[in-house]
This record gives C-alpha cells, sequence and structure tokens, in this order.
C-alpha cells in the first residue's frame, strides 16, 4: 500500500474507494489517508459531489531533530496539493531554528499554530522566571519571507509566545505569504495601543480586527467548523516532555491575543527592507488586560474562499 499512489486509486469507482476507507480506517497511515483522500476528492469534483472525507488527525511526541523528516513527510505528492494540512508545533523554543525555515516548503499548509514558551530562567522552582527564548522572532519571519514561494496556500497564522518575542514589524515580512489573511498574536503591542477597526501606521496592509482578553486556546482551530472543500488533516507535534519541566501554559493565556486582518487594498508595492526592529515592552502586554473580549471569528469563514484549488506557483 505504500507503493500506491492516487494516481493508481482514482479509476477504482468511488463506492470502493470509501469501501476501502472504511476498511483501512482502524490501521490508516498518513501515506494511506494522502493517497485515499486525493483519490476520492479527485471523483467527486467531476461529480460535482461532497468528498465527505473524515478528517486524518496526527498527533505524535517527536524529537526536534526529526522536525525535517517530518516535515518531508507532509509533503503533497508532486503536482497535487488537494489534500490540506493545519499545523500545530508546540514547545517551539526546543526546535532548532535551522529546521524551522524549512516550514515555507509546505506546499499543502493552510493554518500554523505556533507555541513558544520561552525559557526557564530559575531552577528548582514551581513557577520559575521566563524570557523569550527567540526561536520564534521576526528574524524567523523575515527568514521565511526570503523564501522562494513561501507558505503558497497559508492563510492563518497563530502565534502564541513571550513577550518580546515579536513586533508589528513581523506583519511586513508576513506580507510575503501571498494567500495568508489573517494572523494571530499575543507579542506585537505598539505604544499607543492599536485602534480596533484601523490600519496600523506602521504596516498599513494590515488592519486591527480585535483584541481577545484571555482566548480560549483552541478558538482558532475548531477544525470540524473550518468548512474546507478539500479533505484535510490535523497534525501536532510536540517534543517529549522533560523531568521538571514547568509549564508555562497560565502565564501566556493571561496575555491579550490581537487579531490582524490583512487589508488588500492597502496593500504596500514597497519592498524595501524596514529599518530597525524595536521590540514591545513587556509593560505593554498588561495594557490590554481590561479590554473586552470581542465575538469571535471562525476560520472557516476565513477559508471559505480557499475552492478545490491547485495553486498557481
Amino acid at each position: 500500500m505504500y507503493r500506491v499512489t492516487a494516481d493508481h486509486l482514482v479509476p477504482l469507482p468511488e463506492h470502493r474507494l470509501r469501501q476501502l476507507f472504511k476498511l483501512m480506517d482502524p490501521i490508516m497511515t498518513f501515506v494511506h489517508w494522502q493517497a485515499l483522500a486525493d483519490a476520492i476528492f479527485i471523483n467527486t469534483s467531476r461529480t460535482n459531489t461532497p468528498h465527505d472525507v473524515k478528517p486524518f488527525r496526527w498527533k505524535e511526541e517527536i524529537d526536534p531533530e526529526q522536525l525535517p523528516r517530518r516535515i518531508q513527510t507532509m509533503q503533497p505528492s508532486p503536482g497535487s496539493i488537494h489534500f490540506l494540512t493545519i499545523l500545530n508545533i508546540k514547545h517551539v523554543e526546543k526546535f532548532n531554528t535551522r529546521d524551522l525555515l524549512l516550514l515555507p516548503e509546505l506546499r499543502s499548509l493552510v493554518v500554523l499554530r505556533m507555541e513558544d514558551n520561552g525559557l526557564v530562567t530559575t531552577s528548582h522552582s514551581e513557577f520559575g522566571c521566563y524570557k523569550p527564548a527567540m526561536n520564534l522572532n521576526d528574524t524567523l519571519i523575515r527568514g521565511w519571507s526570503e523564501k522562494e514561494h513561501p507558505f503558497p496556500s497559508l492563510r492563518s497564522f497563530i502565534l502564541i509566545t513571550m513577550p518580546g518575542s515579536l513586533s508589528v514589524h513581523m506583519l511586513r515580512y508576513a506580507s510575503n505569504f501571498p494567500k495568508l489573511q489573517v494572523v494571530y498574536v499575543n507579542s506585537p503591542l505598539t505604544n499607543p495601543r492599536p485602534a480596533i477597526g484601523q490600519p496600523l501606521k506602521e504596516v498599513p496592509a494590515w488592519t486591527t480586527a480585535e483584541c481577545h482578553h484571555r482566548p480560549c486556546w483552541d478558538t482558532s482551530l475548531k477544525y470540524q467548523e473550518l468548512g474546507l472543500d478539500n479533505p484535510y488533516t490535523t497534525i501536532t507535534l510536540e517534543p517529549p516532555a522533560e523531568p521538571g519541566q514547568v509549564n508555562n501554559r497560565a502565564l501566556l493565556m493571561s496575555l491579550s491575543v490581537w487579531e490582524f486582518f490583512r487589508n488588500w487594498n492597502n496593500e504596500v508595492q514597497n519592498h524595501d527592507r524596514p529599518g530597525p526592529v524595536t521590540q514591545p515592552k513587556r509593560k505593554a502586554v498588561t495594557e490590554g488586560m481590561n479590554l473586552k473580549a470581542r465575538s469571535k471569528r471562525k476560520i472557516g469563514d476565513l477559508l471559505s474562499s480557499f475552492e478545490g484549488i491547485s495553486p498557481e506557483f
């Protein structure tokens, strides 16, 4: 079965493909799912009927050094991205920046969520003191933007990181991702605070949509509500827990998450490199603590325009 591709399965009748999908479900691997989901989607596209392919959910503890191999496994077959990928990377601080630079090569990636818990600076403490790990920062986003055809399908970015890791300038680099429409991030605060519904002064191609106080961690990732037209898979990668590892989740949850939408009408055409990046002060993190959370927006609404597609590279 590992040598079977969607091209081998497409000639089969749709009902046979669904029977095979059901039989394989208990032992389904990502490679199996790729081939069967692709074949079913091609068949249903011809008859203009819903594919109804069950998403593949893959959660795995990996050694950070294995990330390049996992990225290669996630790549769709050459010439085909009929399936889409939602990737969640936890504890980004443990991954090598060199390996993280490979992420823009994922042609099927539509939602990327990354969580950097920072570094513990006080040992033997239940709570500890934290500082940014700087694995997820402006420099990494800039490196992604300088790749050839970076993130060709990415529509949504969710970045949860320690204060001081990112600034609003990362949105200027993110403008180089051709299909990116929304960014959720808890760090790039400005002084004065961005005005809701107004373009940012530093990067007018982006508009502040909302500020979520005490955000629900999975608000933006309710996979069953995405409403994607293509079969999709959700992948979570997390390094194994270390003895005595402190979970920084409570601290990150206390930070406000800003939601930025891309304003295509104000898209900046100037490709000059921005000036020196000034990191936000830790004080700015608490400035939005009293903001009332506004109505939450589903990513399914954002991705509704993503129809059955193979983007041009």
